[in-house]
């Protein structure tokens, strides 16, 4: 089996695309990185290149442009690579968000939210993952949580938020999307514990410390200064996203959703 995997330099897709070699699946890495010269070149919604997925059975996409500011761009990018996967008989995944809503305030809320439904609508398959974590993980809520309880045994974290977050092991993930590519070929499969936590309970499992104290500061006066520091350039306007995808995440989803492969 070829797969080729769109997005194949973030976290996920390096895991995945190391994962599904250890299993001798053919791996095509595609990603923005390339020169537009070679085949594995790809930028959402750009010139696309016709001869991009060739020889290909199985698409996964994990690719997001966070400097797009048009939040339509990833669903009409993706469009074209469904109707060229529709084409050629070629298995489309495609990587959501549990940020993916309709009233997000983001502009990653919203793009993901606009391709999701379109990969609906074209009958393919979504993967939403909860929060992810693992081993070495020094990204995300993990990754702080782990930095500062390194070096300090005050955790504060952000309180008044009620038990609102999925979790995902990274390795279960993996398992979960091989499962998914090998025996689906369309649906909609959050890959995630049924087990809801409080961000308290995040800092519980993440501290890298037996004994520390939590310091609860309130999401509201959290986001005042993130505000502040965002408007006199302290801060980069991502840390503003991520933190409205943080706290605006809902359990709802306005589709059906399949707990299959990850409970």
């Amino acid at each position: 089996m070829k797969i080729a995997v769109i997005g194949s330099t973030g976290y996920l897709g390096r895991n995945l695309i190391k994962y599904l070699k250890r299993k001798d699946y053919f791996i095509k890495e595609i990603n923005r990185g390339e020169t537009e010269n070679q085949q594995n070149y790809y930028e959402i919604n750009k010139n696309y290149n016709e001869k991009l997925l060739t020889n290909i059975n199985v698409v996964i996409f994990l690719s997001h442009d966070f400097k797009e500011k048009n939040y339509k761009a990833l669903k009409d990018g993706i469009k074209k690579l469904m109707e060229d996967c529709k084409r050629r008989r070629i298995k489309f995944i495609f990587f959501s968000s549990i940020a993916a809503k309709k009233n997000s305030k983001t502009n990653y809320g919203k793009s993901k939210y606009l391709a999701t439904k379109e990969v609906i609508k074209y009958k393919q398959i979504l993967i939403i993952p909860g929060m992810v974590y693992g081993e070495n993980i020094n990204i995300g809520i993990q990754g702080k949580v782990n930095l500062i309880s390194k070096f300090s045994p005050l955790i504060p974290y952000i309180s008044g938020l009620g038990k609102i977050y999925y979790l995902t092991h990274i390795e279960d993930l993996l398992k979960s999307t091989e499962k998914i590519l090998l025996n689906e070929t369309s649906g909609n499969f959050i890959c995630a514990l049924k087990n809801e936590f409080s961000f308290s309970e995040l800092i519980d499992k993440f501290s890298t410390r037996n004994f520390f104290i939590k310091l609860p500061i309130h999401y509201k006066v959290v986001g005042f200064f993130i505000k502040i520091l965002s408007k006199v350039k302290m801060i980069n306007y991502r840390y503003v996203d991520s933190f409205e995808n943080l706290i605006n995440t809902d359990k709802s989803f306005d589709y059906d959703i399949n707990r299959k492969y990850l409970k």
